[in-house]
């Protein structure tokens, strides 16, 4: 509604805004109206929004996140792919700074897909998910858990489910078993689907049969909960 009918200064306010901007529940609304209405603001509104963008979400690396092994690098890549998944909507309209960091986070991540409405139909017809698995892989482990935490699956049949989001879950641990085997305590926090997805994922790993040890620390962590 606001990207048809807004005025500027409200599409400036909520576009600019750093409740909205870092808003996981609205993200499809946020990411059409920055895409749609970006590219009409005068350049001192663009550079308003583009602040606010740069800024990156207030996430400092917490205690608890480092006894769980988080790096400072993994901590910060996170925040690098959240520029990202905002530059990548605008991306015809960057210039200078802005442009170079967009172009240099390409080149470490790859082009977001879908980056307005991030699903995809998954190997279980009518499944649905919020996250592709390459972009739960970009991610890295820090930024899977606070996706995990913070998406709320909507009623509606073509609207992303749990279930999808599992098998996307899965299939993206499958790939990187040592790095989410790190989080893996985390999980007994989160719901069940989740949980089977990771046993699933580290089940079928390359890197589990290899290192029973990734297997074990999910074990002992969770206590067989899945």
């Amino acid at each position: 509604m606001l990207a048809r009918s807004g005025s500027t200064a409200q599409i400036v306010a909520a576009l600019a805004d750093p409740a909205q901007i870092d808003d996981f529940n609205i993200w499809h609304e946020y990411a059409e109206l920055l895409k749609a209405r970006f590219g009409y603001l005068e350049p001192g509104q663009q550079a308003r929004v583009l602040s606010s963008i740069t800024a990156g979400p207030d996430r400092e690396l917490t205690q608890a996140q480092q006894e769980r092994g988080v790096t400072l690098e993994q901590h910060e890549a996170s925040l690098r792919f959240w520029r990202l998944e905002r530059y990548v909507l605008i991306e015809d309209h960057l210039q200078g700074k802005a442009r170079a960091d967009y172009d240099a986070l390409i080149a470490e991540f790859g082009k977001p897909d879908r980056p307005t409405f991030r699903s995809i139909i998954t190997s279980r017809v009518g499944d649905a998910s919020p996250y592709t698995p390459a972009e739960l892989l970009r991610m890295g482990p820090p930024g899977v858990l606070d996706a995990l935490r913070a998406w709320v699956p909507c009623e509606g049949f073509d609207e992303p489910s749990r279930e999808g989001l599992s098998s996307a879950l899965e299939l993206a641990v499958e790939q990187d078993a040592a790095g989410l085997a790190e989080i893996a305590p985390e999980f007994a926090e989160l719901p069940c689907d989740y949980v089977r997805s990771l046993m699933g994922g580290l089940a079928r790993a390359p890197v589990t049969r290899r290192h029973p040890s990734v297997r074990r620390r999910w074990d002992d962590a969770c206590g067989g909960r899945a």
